[in-house]
């Protein structure tokens, strides 16, 4: 339990002025933080029974997020390929860096019917 340590926390309480809708400043900073803790299962609804497991998962859906902006996103297609085909060339990585995002989600899928190098040199000449 954290209740030997103080921990000084600033909140602004943004009254609304007007009925109706209104921009407030900040907001967005709250609803994105929402939004990603949405994409974990355990944190979109109350399942817990003692307040410091769901704390529990909120530090696991910021831990998960930080890592997701620290990694390279090559890393995401760099391991598979190496995996499967061992050294890729120079070359290969360059047009692979290239690739759109929907593109570069469509290489990972793609990986996975790879048999051969000459594969995914074929698929990137078609993408």
């Amino acid at each position: 339990m954290r209740g030997d340590k103080l921990q000084r926390v600033d909140v602004e309480v943004v009254e609304r002025t007007e009925p109706g809708f209104a921009v407030l400043p900040r907001r967005w900073v709250v609803e994105r933080t929402f939004g990603m803790w949405g994409k974990h299962r355990r944190l979109s609804k109350d399942y817990e029974r003692l307040p410091q497991i769901s704390e529990s998962f909120v530090y696991q859906a910021i831990t998960a997020l930080m890592l997701q902006r620290l990694v390279p996103s090559s890393f995401f297609y760099r391991y598979p390929l190496q995996r499967r085909f061992g050294i890729i060339e120079q070359e290969t990585i360059v047009l692979i860096e290239k690739l759109s995002p929907e593109d570069l989600e469509h290489l990972v899928e793609a990986i996975l019917e790879f048999t051969r190098s000459e594969d995914l040199l074929n698929w990137l000449q078609d993408h």
